[in-house]
């Protein structure tokens, strides 16, 4: 699982998006250990008023998520974990004035097992 993560947040964009839209997320549709985690290519998210896509560098592992992974919380299908992510701003969206491109930051959002938040 983590050489999965690894490389999720390691690959450049380039060699990962497929499509102008799309990018790739590790996630699991059943409970179980860490060989649940299958790799997805879902839609890019696009930042909207007041937001900023985020290129992720980093995330947070936490025993939440390892709970949940496990079987004590939700499912989705497929359920993108990641709360706790480090990246760089690549896209403002309008309203945004304390932020630029390029910079780095730190998120707490959901689904950050994700090239982009």
């Amino acid at each position: 699982m983590l050489a999965l993560l690894r490389d999720c947040a390691y690959n450049s964009a380039s060699e990962t998006i497929k499509e102008a839209h799309t990018m790739k997320a590790y996630g699991y549709e059943q409970h179980g250990d860490p060989d649940v985690f299958q790799e997805y290519d879902i839609d890019q998210p696009t930042p909207n008023m007041n937001q900023v896509l985020v290129r992720t560098i980093a995330i947070g592992l936490n025993n939440r998520e390892r709970a949940e992974r496990a079987g004590y919380g939700r499912l989705g299908s497929p359920l993108i974990p990641g709360r706790d992510v480090v990246g760089e701003v690549t896209e403002i969206g309008d309203g945004v004035s304390e932020f630029g491109v390029g910079e780095l930051v730190m998120t707490h959002t959901e689904q950050g097992y994700a090239e982009y938040v």
